[in-house]
């Protein structure tokens, strides 16, 4: 924006009298924008001479966009400190945290629990496969380009388990990976992982167990006998010592829904079983 400011002047191009910021506002709120003098910055004072100027406008804001771990300080403190300064209060927007890896605390690179953007492909595939299944539909709202009814009907699936957390994470990475790379990272990505994770030393043969509904992933472990008790169960999965296709189990009450061609249940590093659907 520009503005035209009329004043006698001397031959010399001095004016008789000078500019200043109160002069500045008036000429910007005939053009129609609403600024007070206090907004018109002018560090070197005012100007005494014919010319053209660059003058900086610290216009107020409206709208203050934060996280909700900044709840305080911007209703609180911020919109009080305006008032007391006889400020107009901010309106404040918030949006949800995304949980770094452990799906807990806020993704942050001091802590050692985030996805770095410029990661390889197959690194942030892998990366979004070790987050725990409690933080994936945050993932999607917050990571993807999901619409709010796709999003819903996700979450429907998992609910009435017509979809398996397993395929719904891997949905997730590969979703994730198109949009910081494209599709064929996220493809090669998905294979990679398949083949390291998922295919690693994995006996030819392994016994199968049949599970009947959704039991709780200690259930299953204690009815197959790989463990003794609900308690050594969940030590097991507390440790990080038993998965299902390659993925740890963090939830000590996840539902084991083996999918159709099975489920292989790893606990330890050499026990290894086929989850199959009770018929």
């Amino acid at each position: 924006t520009s503005v035209t400011i009329s004043q006698k002047a001397g031959v010399d191009g001095r004016l008789f009298g000078s500019i200043t910021n109160a002069d500045i506002a008036d000429a910007l709120k005939a053009q129609g924008h609403e600024v007070v003098k206090a907004e018109v910055r002018l560090p070197e004072g005012p100007f005494k001479a014919i010319g053209e100027y660059p003058v900086v406008v610290a216009l107020h804001t409206d709208v203050q966009v934060g996280g909700t771990d900044q709840l305080f300080n911007i209703l609180t403190a911020g919109r009080k400190l305006q008032e007391a300064h006889g400020q107009k209060p901010q309106i404040g927007i918030f949006v949800s945290i995304l949980p770094g890896t452990d799906g807990v605390v806020k993704m942050s690179k001091s802590l050692g629990n985030h996805i770095p953007i410029l990661s390889e492909p197959e690194d942030m595939y892998g990366k979004v496969m070790s987050i725990p299944d409690s933080a994936m539909l945050i993932y999607y709202k917050l990571a993807t380009r999901y619409t709010p009814q796709q999003i819903e009907r996700i979450e429907q699936g998992l609910r009435d388990q017509t979809l398996h957390p397993r395929d719904v994470k891997m949905q997730l990475a590969r979703e994730i990976v198109s949009i910081f790379h494209d599709d064929a990272a996220a493809q090669r990505a998905e294979e990679h992982f398949r083949t390291v994770f998922q295919q690693r030393e994995l006996p030819a043969e392994m016994e199968s167990y049949a599970v009947a509904g959704a039991p709780a992933i200690a259930d299953v472990i204690v009815g197959a006998k790989l463990a003794s008790s609900k308690n050594e169960a969940r030590r097991l999965i507390a440790g990080g010592g038993v998965s299902l296709d390659g993925r740890r189990v963090s939830d000590l009450f996840e539902a084991v829904n083996p999918a159709e061609g099975g489920t292989v249940l790893q606990v330890g590093k050499r026990r290894f079983l086929r989850l199959v659907k009770a018929r």
